[in-house]
């Protein structure tokens, strides 16, 4: 679970409560299975960044070129989706918060502009 979600507070807690409620359809298996669905246990959350980043075209290119591990980049930009909580520092790259928000926005941001 850390590995998808790296220890995002809000994302753990709601992933423990849907693997705790021991509903059928809240198993672990299902939580990674359907992680970066938009109906999935975090698609509200993920939507939520997605509609915010929609009407900023050089946000979306900026997290895409992080997705991408490209290098270089607007460091206002980059301190934009930081302060999102949708980047993090680590060493002297920045990189994908957690690789929930990686695979989701890879996926959903490919062929905007």
């Amino acid at each position: 679970m850390y590995a998808l979600i790296g220890g995002h507070p809000y994302l753990t807690r709601k992933a423990l409560y849907l693997v705790a409620s021991s509903t059928p359809s809240s198993t672990v298996d299902d939580l990674f299975a359907h992680a970066i669905d938009d109906t999935g246990p975090f698609g509200d959350h993920l939507r939520y960044y997605l509609l915010r980043l929609q009407r900023k075209p050089e946000l979306i290119a900026m997290l895409r070129q992080t997705i991408e591990q490209r290098g270089g980049g607007d460091e206002l930009l980059v301190h934009r989706l930081q302060a999102a909580g949708l980047v993090r520092r680590e060493g002297g790259k920045v990189v994908p918060r957690c690789d929930l928000y990686a695979r989701y926005f890879s996926e959903r941001l490919r062929d905007s502009s």
